[in-house]
Parts: structure tokens; C-alpha cells; sequence
């Protein structure tokens, strides 16, 4: 068999692989975070691919951000499957599949290392932490933008086989399109040039012949430099305009710079150990010194480790400041929303920790066949075991319900205790932290609208406990309330709501409208 038929019959397997773990997700709805935003009620992309939809993706911001290749992304699964939540799933998993099969012909061309480009990929097809870019339809995001970084990677490989403008300009493009899909790849220019270190020898790991080649290899990327600022700026209005960035505002700069740290720490360990997953992890505020002292020795040695072994294992500088570098706009020293770290984040970060792991070890048991071939099984069982993983976590996405409550069970202890307590009168107020109302709140919508207002009551309620500042919380209590019949109860609420903003239309609607009920009985 040629190494060419070898290759087709991994990306073969690879597919495979895929669809085993990801294909139940054909099967599963849409959940109440953010899928409302991006596709169930977004009037932009419901009304499919129009021109004047394509026109407000590009002039409008929305959730946040300016990605109108996103958007459109969106827009065309509503014109191919209308609102089947099947159609808008399989766009996910065929786009993770693709960006597999890429980022493992990528590696194998760049390398010649088949195996263990296909050991790599494999991770990456199947890490229980990229769950959540493929099972929800809301992080499209995250596999159309990696589609476009790998195509990306893909043409600056032929452009420096035979570099020439038009190569280079068709670079540019792909670049282009990966942030108009996702902004979090501005740090794709500094991957290039890791890149030319390892493994295109075009940077030299020795100080002063770098120093000789690098004007030249920073002049050939201008552009993408300049696309890189340019994104950033748009997203930074967009993020401030929209409100995204006003959850940061309560968290001072030492407190952002210590959960970096700590976040640093914890993806590295959910990347050998994804335990413990959620689609939501509340931020604490602050970190013990003792855990923020310890993970920045943490990152500071390891840095250093691969600095100092760069000449001999080029690669474990390049994987480590791959993953490194990717995290850098999502780490927290920037505050976007109230999570401490996300899942979602790590898509693209984890394939350079995975070269630096895979190639390390391949090359720390190269002196031994037999050395090879256990290492061999191992990668094998460790890739079988993560798409096990994976497989079940993927379960959980299947609706609001699920993956509400598996998150709250990953990270609240008190979960079980909390709902326990039902509406006992005179109950003690739980030390809940504010950061959890996100996912109880949610919990608590779900079951509203699947009709279960008693559960619905308790998730609302224990929302309130965690932070008592958000008057939509109170507005569905009292919704809730009417619905079972308890007008004065759901009075109660509505006024809550408006002692929190005054102002709040829908809460002044609500009220008016069930004390004209309440007078008409």
C-alpha cells in the first residue's frame, strides 16, 4: 500500500471516528444559551441567505462580535434545513470532521511523520473538551473558523514550497475569512512563524541567526499583522458596544491576571485529564495565592524547559507556545462574560499541546522498538478512551435540561442540596456564588417551557440565591407563579423585579396585565 493510500485510509478512519462519537448529535435540539441568539431567534438569520441578510451581517454587530461568515453560516442552514435542529448539528459535525482530516494531512506533509500526525489528529478529533464546539450548534464559531485556519496553514505550507505573491495573497484571504468567522484566531500570524521554526526551518532556534531572518519573515506577513489589529479593534467595540465586556468592569486587574494564571493551570490539566466538563464554569472572583503562586511557576518552568531543550526538540516549544499564544485573547486578562475559563476555548489550543506531547514522546522512545510499539498502543487506547468520553459528554447537549444540569453537577456541590430544599418557608440563604446563576437561570427557563413549573420554581429560585441583581429572573418567577395560579405570589415577584430596575418595561406589562386579571376575578 503506498503512503498515499495510507493517508486516505486514515482520513477514512478518522471520519469514521467522528461520526460514531458526534452522530447522535443529529438527534438533539437547540438549548436556551446562546442558540437563541445566534439562530432560533435572531430575525437576521432567520430569514435565511438573502442579500439583505449577508448586508446586516457585515454592518451589524451582534451577540458581541462581528463575524459575518459566521452568520452566514447560519443563514444558509436555515435556507438548506429551516429550524430542524438535525441540519444545523450536521453542519458542526461535517466541519469538525473536515477540520480533522486537514489538520492530519497538514501535520503528516509538514512532518513526514504519518503516525504520528494521525495520533494528533486523532486527539483532536475525539478530546471530550471540544465537545462543546461541535455538539453546540451555537459555537459554529469555533469549526468554521478552524476550517479556515487550517486552510490557512494548509496554503502557507505551498506559498513556502514556492513562495510567490499569489500564494501568499490566497494566505491573506483564508486569514481573512477565519476572523470574519471567529476573532479568537488573531493569533494565527505568530502560529506561522512558529511554524517556520518548526518544522519549516525557516527560523533558526539559535538567537542571532533568528535575528538575521526574522525582518524578513515579519515583512512577508504584514498583512496578516495588519488584518490581526484591524480585528482587534472591531471586536473590541463590538464586545463594548454590546455589553460583554461590563462583566470584566468588576474585576480588577489582579484579579483578571490571577485567574489567567489559574486558567493556564486548568486547561493544561483538562487536557491529560478532561474530567469534570461543563458548559459552564462560574468565575470565583479570586484564587488562592497558593494556587496562583503555584500555576505561575507552573507555566514560567515549562516555558523555560522548552526554551532551554529548543535546539534539540524544537517542537516542544512550538506545540507549547502554540497552545500558549491561542489562549492568550481568552484567557480572562481581558474580561468577556462572567465564566472563569470555557471548553470552547481550547479547539484550536490543544492541537499544539498535543504536537509537543505526541512528538515528545515519540522521540523519547525512538531508541526502542519495543519502546515504539508500547507507546503505539497506548496513543491508541488513550484516543479510544477520550472518544468514550467524548461519546457521553456529547449526550448530555441534548437539550437545555441535560446539559444544565450535568454543568451544575460538574460544578456546584450544593446542586443536589439546593433543589432538595424545594419551598420550605424560612430556608437559610446558600453560599452560593453569583457566578452560578448563569446555569440555573437557564435550568429554570428550560423547565418553563417544558411545562414543569414546580422544578422550574426551584431552579428560578435558587438563581435568585446565587445573585439576587437580575430582574429577568423574578419577571419568570412571577410568570411562573401566575401560570400555577398564585396571583399574589406572582405580584410579589413583579414588583421585586422593579425594585431591582425600575424602569423595566416587560415587568411593568406583566404587572398591569395580571392586576387587571386579578380585579376582573
Amino acid at each position: 500500500m503506498s503512503r498515499t493510500q495510507q493517508m486516505i485510509g486514515v482520513s477514512a478512519l478518522l471520519g469514521v471516528a467522528v461520526l460514531v462519537t458526534y452522530g447522535q448529535v443529529l438527534g438533539h435540539g437547540f438549548i436556551n444559551l446562546d442558540d437563541d441568539q445566534y439562530v432560533t431567534a435572531n430575525s437576521m438569520v432567520l430569514g435565511g441567505l438573502t442579500v439583505d441578510g449577508v448586508v446586516r451581517s457585515f454592518i451589524e454587530f451582534a451577540s458581541f462580535n462581528w463575524h459575518p461568515m459566521t452568520w452566514m453560516s447560519h443563514m444558509l442552514d436555515v435556507s438548506l434545513f429551516g429550524m430542524t435542529p438535525s441540519g444545523h448539528h450536521a453542519t458542526n459535525v461535517l466541519l469538525h470532521t473536515a477540520n480533522t482530516v486537514m489538520l492530519f494531512w497538514i501535520l503528516a506533509n509538514a512532518t513526514s511523520r504519518h503516525w504520528l500526525a494521525a495520533i494528533t489528529a486523532g486527539i483532536f478529533a475525539l478530546h471530550p473538551a471540544h465537545v462543546e464546539s461541535v455538539a453546540w450548534v451555537s459555537e459554529r464559531k469555533d469549526v468554521l473558523s478552524t476550517f479556515f485556519l487550517l486552510l490557512t496553514l494548509g496554503q502557507y505550507l505551498r506559498y513556502c514550497a514556492a513562495p510567490n505573491a499569489k500564494a501568499m495573497a490566497l494566505v491573506t484571504l483564508w486569514y481573512a475569512l477565519g476572523l470574519m468567522s471567529k476573532p479568537m484566531l488573531i493569533t494565527l500570524p505568530f502560529v506561522l512563524l512558529l511554524f517556520d521554526v518548526w518544522p519549516l526551518n525557516r527560523l533558526s532556534v539559535d538567537w542571532n541567526e533568528a535575528r538575521a531572518q526574522l525582518p524578513f519573515l515579519l515583512k512577508e506577513k504584514a498583512a496578516l499583522f495588519g488584518l490581526t489589529i484591524a480585528s482587534i479593534v472591531v471586536t473590541v467595540v463590538a464586545q463594548a458596544t454590546g455589553g460583554a465586556m461590563k462583566a470584566g468592569s468588576v474585576l480588577s486587574a489582579g484579579q483578571r491576571i490571577e485567574n489567567a494564571l489559574v486558567s493556564y493551570s486548568r486547561y493544561t490539566a483538562k487536557a491529560f485529564v478532561p474530567i469534570d466538563l461543563a458548559i459552564y464554569y462560574p468565575h470565583p472572583g479570586g484564587w488562592p495565592l497558593l494556587y496562583v503562586c503555584g500555576s505561575g511557576l507552573l507555566l514560567i518552568a515549562i516555558s523555560l524547559a522548552v526554551v532551554l531543550r529548543r535546539k534539540q526538540q524544537p517542537y516542544l516549544a512550538v506545540g507549547w507556545f502554540w497552545f500558549v499564544g491561542s489562549l492568550v485573547p481568552v484567557v480572562g486578562l481581558v474580561q468577556v462574560g462572567s465564566q472563569s475559563l470555557a471548553d470552547r476555548y481550547t479547539y484550536v489550543p490543544y492541537v499544539g499541546l498535543s504536537i509537543a506531547v505526541v512528538w515528545g514522546i515519540a522521540d523519547l522512545l525512538a531508541g526502542s522498538q519495543r519502546g515504539m510499539r508500547v507507546g503505539a498502543a497506548v496513543a491508541g487506547l488513550v484516543v479510544v478512551i477520550f472518544g468514550v468520553q467524548a461519546r457521553s459528554y456529547a449526550a448530555k447537549f441534548e437539550n437545555s435540561i441535560t446539559v444544565f444540569t450535568h454543568s451544575l453537577m460538574s460544578t456546584d456541590e450544593l446542586y443536589p442540596s439546593v433543589i432538595g430544599q424545594g419551598n420550605a418557608p424560612n430556608q437559610p440563604r446558600l453560599p452560593l456564588h453569583n457566578g452560578l446563576y448563569t446555569p440555573y437561570y437557564n435550568l429554570g427557563t428550560a423547565y418553563a417551557e417544558a411545562g414543569s413549573y414546580n422544578k422550574a420554581r426551584q431552579h428560578f429560585e435558587a438563581a435568585i440565591k446565587a445573585h439576587p441583581g437580575f430582574p429577568e429572573v423574578y419577571i419568570n418567577l412571577g410568570v411562573v407563579l401566575a401560570q400555577q395560579g398564585d396571583y399574589n405570589g406572582s405580584s410579589r415577584y413583579y414588583e421585586q423585579a422593579l425594585e431591582v430596575d425600575p424602569h423595566n418595561e416587560l415587568a411593568l406589562q406583566n404587572l398591569a396585565l395580571l392586576r387587571r386579571l386579578m380585579k376582573g376575578q
